[in-house]
């Protein structure tokens, strides 16, 4: 009688640790590939570069039907100082966006057409509230990295 007990209270202890094992197993893969992807997202040097390029907006009246607006090296005379171009190029921004409504609304929109790199970075940002935000979108390595600021 008493070594069934000890076999039973064995076998009961195994399947405990399995299911913690595996449980914390899945946990480690969801980290790992949640690291993978973000390491793409607000490098400290990337929000320096976009605190810098916030600096040279001229205007906060943005207006734009999509709910969004798209700043690139040939339309960045109408919102930045006139050495926008130079500036663009040498901290390697492709693109800078400024949402006009909130990120939750512009993630929704079906009319827009935003990259899946840059939606897939928007659903990192902790946006409850309509405010607005710059995110520039940087391109070395042939790879896209972004990094955001509020306005």
């Amino acid at each position: 009688m008493k070594k069934g007990f000890v076999f039973m209270e064995t076998l009961i202890v195994l399947i405990v640790l399995l299911i913690t094992v595996v449980g914390i197993y899945g946990t480690y893969i969801k980290i790992s590939s949640d690291i993978e992807s973000r390491k793409f997202f607000d490098n400290i040097g990337d929000l320096y570069k976009t605190d810098t390029i916030r600096s040279t907006f001229t205007t906060n009246n943005f207006t734009n039907s999509n709910g969004y607006l798209e700043i690139t090296p040939s339309n960045c005379n109408s919102y930045m100082s006139t050495t926008c171009q130079t500036l663009m190029s040498s901290l390697n921004a492709q693109k800078i966006y400024i949402n006009i409504d909130s990120i939750n609304s512009l993630l929704l929109s079906s009319e827009n057409n935003l990259p899946n790199s840059l939606k897939e970075y928007l659903r990192t940002i902790n946006n409850n509230k309509n405010e607005r935000y710059i995110i520039v979108n940087y391109k070395y390595n042939d790879k896209n990295y972004y990094a955001s600021l509020r306005i």
